[in-house]
């Protein structure tokens, strides 16, 4: 192994003693270095992302068993008589139009990503 004379040793940290003395801060060009990557809050974004994601995929969820539910409803619909079935009738009405909100709503999230 070879050794290090103590000029050399000197020498380097004497002249990292005078660019840390004189250091001075970075100029930013405009357009250049001007990003800065945070590795914690792309963490953050992508997780709520997730998150939003799988909240509309149980909404769809819960869209689907609805939508089963009506058909089922609506093949129970001709068994009926003409007074349960007009109350029948509105009620999938209202429903659908809240599913149909309920579509609206989740295409406009997952347009989104």
């Amino acid at each position: 192994m070879k050794k290090i004379p103590w000029k050399h040793l000197a020498a380097t940290f004497g002249l990292l003693w005078v660019m840390l003395l004189f250091a001075s801060p970075c100029r930013v060009f405009p357009g250049v270095g001007e990003i800065v990557f945070d590795p914690t809050v792309w963490k953050q974004t992508v997780m709520s992302y997730v998150k939003e994601v799988e909240t509309a995929i149980n909404t769809m969820r819960q869209v689907q068993n609805q939508l089963e539910s009506l058909q089922n409803e609506a093949r129970n619909l001709a068994a009926m008589d003409q007074t349960a079935a007009a109350s029948t009738m509105s009620r999938i009405q209202s429903s659908l139009s809240q599913l149909t909100q309920m579509r609206s709503t989740m295409q406009g999230i997952t347009m989104d990503y």
